[in-house]
Formats: structure tokens, C-alpha cells, sequence
């Protein structure tokens, strides 16, 4: 029997090994795939009320304000994100807690697989990196368009906000010579 660690991702920290040994260290925890993933749903939470304009949003309480400054740093020290990583494994009260199951990645009951939480985590970092491409900062690279690790993981068709899948049309060509094909389009 292989006695190995597993090896666990973090968002983009700067050392996966050392929070991962930290997570393992912890007695009090959920799974990898329940935590971490209330943690990015949380995490988009946070990150939405940040960057909402209206005179009515929010005021974020302490431990989401740490979680949004780690969010902001590229890469995120390891010691930073075990602190935000603490932080909010008390604020939902470690096991006993209510895990985040609505957001990003979806879950009740049955764990959410690894490609659900990377497929979270990708859209996280997109939103963070349009919000800074748009404000001038060049730390973060957006990099929605590169060719993905898991292409089974792309979309197949682009969505809108709401999740829905755009209406297309096909337009005829109007004007210019007219060919007998184009005689069943008039």
C-alpha cells in the first residue's frame, strides 16, 4: 500500500505542498472536494460583492476581506491562503459547519468531481482577471482563451450571463448578382 500524500490544488498559490499539509494536519475538516469547494464558492461570493457598484452592496465582514486580498495577489503566498484557508474553516464552524453548495460548483450531498472544482476555479480566476485586464492591471493574465489541459472540460457553445445559449440567425446576402442558388432564398 502507498503511504503518498495526495496532491492537492489551491487556487493559483505558490506552493499547493504546504497547504495541503496544512489541510491534512487540520482534525477538524470536511473532504478535499466539500471544502475546497465551498471555499471557491464562497470565495466568488465574496469577489462579487466586492466589485458591485451599487450604493446598497454589502459591507464585507473581516475574514471575507482577507479572502478577497489573497484572491488580488498573484500567486497567493501559501502562508496567506492556510490563514484565509483557517479563517473561513472556523467561520462555517469546521465540520459542523454548513458548506457553500450554491455557486460556481454545484453540490448537496455527493462530493463535486475534480474536473467541477477546476472548471470553478477557472471561472474565479477569469472573473478576478477580466476585473483587472479592464482596470489596467497586468498581474493577472486572463487566459479564457488558450487551449485548455482537459478539452472534454470547453464549452462546446458560448453561453450568456444567464447561462443561456445565444439565439443565432443566417442572413441572406442582399444586393450583388444573383445566382441560381440564391433564387429559393428570394
Amino acid at each position: 500500500m502507498s503511504s503518498a500524500k495526495p496532491e492537492y490544488n489551491w487556487l493559483w498559490c505558490d506552493d499547493n505542498q504546504k497547504v495541503t499539509d496544512w489541510f491534512l494536519s487540520e482534525p477538524d475538516r470536511h473532504e478535499y472536494a466539500f471544502f475546497y469547494s465551498s471555499f471557491i464558492n464562497a470565495a466568488n461570493r465574496t469577489w462579487l460583492i466586492s466589485i458591485d457598484t451599487k450604493p446598497r452592496a454589502k459591507k464585507l465582514p473581516a475574514h471575507e476581506l482577507f479572502i478577497l486580498d489573497c484572491l488580488c495577489k498573484k500567486p497567493i503566498p501559501a502562508a496567506m491562503l492556510i490563514e484565509a484557508l483557517k479563517k473561513y474553516n472556523k467561520y462555517i464552524g469546521g465540520t459542523k459547519g454548513d458548506l457553500k453548495g450554491k455557486g460556481l460548483i454545484k453540490f448537496k450531498d455527493d462530493a463535486p468531481d475534480i474536473r467541477a472544482i477546476r472548471d470553478g476555479e477557472k471561472e474565479l480566476y477569469h472573473l478576478i482577471a477580466k476585473y483587472h485586464k479592464k482596470h489596467g492591471d497586468t498581474r493577472f493574465e486572463d487566459t479564457e482563451n488558450e487551449d485548455r489541459e482537459d478539452a472534454e472540460a470547453a464549452p462546446t457553445e458560448a453561453a450568456n450571463k444567464n447561462g443561456k445559449r445565444p439565439i443565432t440567425f443566417e442572413l441572406a446576402i442582399v444586393g450583388g448578382k444573383k445566382n441560381d442558388e440564391d433564387e429559393d432564398m428570394a
